[in-house]
């Protein structure tokens, strides 16, 4: 088993990257030559999956690249709305939906999950759906893939027992589990700490945008 540990920098690389899948000549040589097609992937025991989302990848990245304007997006939002006790349901304009709870200790029913864990949820999700993005574009064959997010904290913030104490995580960490069968330990590290500098929600914890706050008493 090879383990790389690395933290990253609040400051790294926040130029945003277009060319996620407009690799360079010497990473397709050092990561092989990906195929570029269906038979080629059968061959290659490459799955249909990665050609697929290699292309889609491609041909978004030279879309942007031509119409830069293009680059910028306004996400769906999330709606929450308090059904009974502590127990949410959010939703979303395309029918996403998921519900949290708080555990009994905290006064709910501990019917879902609570809304720390989908945080941590999207963290891990995130950052394993784009070293799965990275590792389509540089024609790498993923046998395996786990990411593991967790966290700290203090329920004296959430409680309001001390103003000196944020609610929120004090911290995080997040372990990946990977292989290929034709990258290396050293390759696979790379392609990991690449797609932790580009992972969204990743980013979005590094960099702590600024959240305003609308309220509307109804």
């Amino acid at each position: 088993m090879h383990r790389d540990v690395s933290t990253a920098s609040v400051a790294d690389d926040r130029t945003p990257d277009m060319e996620v899948c407009w690799v360079s000549l010497s990473e397709r040589i050092r990561f092989q030559r990906w195929p570029t097609s269906v038979a080629e992937c059968l061959f290659k025991e490459v799955s249909i999956a990665d050609l697929q989302i290699r292309t889609a990848l491609e041909k978004l990245s030279k879309t942007i690249t031509s119409q830069p304007g293009k680059a910028k997006a306004k996400h769906s939002p999330a709606t929450a709305i308090l059904k009974t006790g502590m127990k949410c349901r959010v939703t979303g304009p395309a029918d996403e939906q998921i519900e949290t709870d708080m555990p009994a200790a905290m006064g709910g029913a501990a019917s879902g999950p609570n809304p720390g864990w989908f945080f941590r949820a999207s963290l891990a999700s995130c950052c394993a759906t784009v070293i799965a993005m990275r590792a389509a574009c540089l024609g790498v064959n993923l046998t395996m893939l786990e990411v593991v997010v967790e966290s700290d904290g203090d329920h004296r913030g959430i409680l309001g027992l001390d103003d000196r104490i944020s609610a929120g995580m004090s911290s995080l960490r997040t372990g990946v589990r990977i292989g290929a069968n034709n990258a290396n330990p050293e390759q696979l590290a790379e392609l990991v700490r690449w797609a932790e500098k580009h992972s969204p929600v990743g980013c979005t914890v590094r960099e702590a945008p600024t959240n305003t706050l609308d309220i509307r008493i109804m």
